[in-house]
């Protein structure tokens, strides 16, 4: 199943102090959607737009979920960079690098953070790490309008995220347990 990245999941969105005021927070709220949100299309929903999230460097999404798996939904290009995961506090880890030789343009790709977790509830916290990635992995060089936008304007690598996706056990899987819960086919009565 997907799950829409909420804004309280991302680290970047809690503040050493309370905003003092509903004009203060209202101000606040603008400046981290500016600066942490890319309008794009939605591919779970066919010509839709909707803000994409931008984690930074060093910034984190917790998610906590029911589920054996867990992957997200993101787009992979030349500002990728390399995400690391811990579910319940570092019993299953993964780290994944996602700047590859495709990745002088930009496409969608679901990354596979965890799975064969056993079923129940778990806390996820992904980070985009902050080293940065060696372009020289890319076939060539990127280039384009948005491209040059991005080294125009600085910004550094990025992880793009807006859904989360979540698997409980698979049919399969459930099959299996209820089988050797059952004794299974072909036991002795």
């Amino acid at each position: 199943r997907a799950e829409e990245v909420k804004p309280d999941q991302l680290s970047f969105f809690y503040a050493k102090e309370p905003p003092r005021s509903a004009a203060e927070a209202d101000a606040l709220r603008q400046r981290l959607v500016q600066r942490h949100t890319q309008l794009d299309m939605n591919p779970l929903a066919n010509g839709e737009q909707r803000p994409w999230w931008l984690l930074y460097a060093g910034e984190t999404a917790t998610l906590r979920f029911s589920g054996t798996r867990l992957a997200f939904l993101t787009m992979i290009g030349p500002d990728a960079g390399v995400v690391s995961c811990e579910v319940d506090g570092g019993r299953w880890r993964c780290r994944r690098q996602l700047l590859d030789r495709w990745s002088y343009f930009w496409r969608l790709a679901v990354v596979l953070l965890v799975e064969e977790m056993p079923p129940g509830e778990h806390t996820a916290v992904l980070r985009l790490e902050p080293e940065v990635p060696d372009p020289s992995v890319l076939r060539r060089p990127p280039s384009g309008p948005h491209w040059e936008a991005f080294r125009r304007e600085g910004k550094a690598h990025k992880l793009w995220l807006m859904h989360w996706l979540v698997e409980e056990s698979s049919e399969l899987e459930r099959a299996v347990v209820r089988g050797r819960a059952g004794g299974g086919a072909g036991s002795a009565a």
